[in-house]
């Protein structure tokens, strides 16, 4: 059981989040009120325009590829998360714990990783409740899905021995997943995202420090793009809805 270097990394609080998304925590509570009260959200619910929700909205990016110019949805985002520093803290932790490869898994999947809810409880929950503030309503507006359970919260590297070939895979116990970038000192990396249907294969890139790939995890596959230098540190949230 890892005991933490510094106490504090397990409080819960909000100078933990990315400064592009902490002024706008409210704002997306009140969003996905919305979307669950009316089951979604549509262009008339911002009639009139109201600022702050458009300015909410534009914190979020959407992947994908496009048809005749015209951008394709996708539903994978990337939203600025944590903060910077606090991932610097959560690197402080990770190097003083040890990565193991799920043998659960397949073979061709396997990522040196570590549980947290086995390795670290008080962590898990810290980070499950910052989850919870403010990924959960954009799921509702983004998806018209509320996490019921959190399936597992990990922390993933990938390095030029483990990451040789990606495979494509889907998130089997995930149905909401968000992937966290906590360093960018690596070259390579990035992930690979089949869209459904006859689109073709799109790249997300290495996302800042602190920023977090979305996507529905179950039903989208995907695959990460080998490292070919340094280590690619990851904080992998699996989700199951209601």
């Amino acid at each position: 059981m890892h005991v933490l270097t510094r106490a504090a990394v397990a409080i819960p609080a909000l100078d933990k989040y990315h400064p592009d998304l902490l002024p706008h925590l409210d704002t997306y509570k009140v969003l996905g009120d919305l979307a669950q009260e009316r089951n979604g959200l549509n262009h008339t619910d911002f009639r009139p325009v109201r600022k702050e929700w458009c300015d909410a909205l534009s914190a979020i990016k959407e992947y994908g590829p496009t048809r005749g110019g015209v951008p394709f949805t996708s539903g994978v985002y990337s939203i600025p998360f944590l903060h910077p520093k606090y991932c610097d803290d959560l690197l402080t932790e990770i190097a003083a714990m040890s990565f193991a490869v799920n043998e659960d898994e397949e073979a061709e999947v396997q990522i040196p990783e570590i549980t947290l809810a086995d390795n670290c409880p008080s962590l898990h929950s810290c980070l499950h409740g910052l989850f919870n503030k403010a990924v959960n309503p954009l799921t509702q507006v983004l998806y018209q899905l509320e996490q019921e359970r959190m399936s597992s919260i990990q922390f993933a590297q990938y390095r030029p021995d483990n990451t040789a070939k990606g495979h494509w895979h889907h998130d089997r116990d995930s149905d909401i997943t968000l992937v966290v970038a906590l360093s960018d000192f690596h070259k390579g990396g990035g992930t690979l995202v089949k869209p459904q249907g006859l689109g073709e294969p799109f790249e997300v890139p290495q996302l800042p420090v602190g920023h977090g790939m979305l996507f529905q995890g179950s039903r989208t596959l995907h695959m990460g793009l080998p490292v070919t230098e340094g280590a690619r540190n990851l904080l992998v949230f699996w989700s199951e809805i209601k």
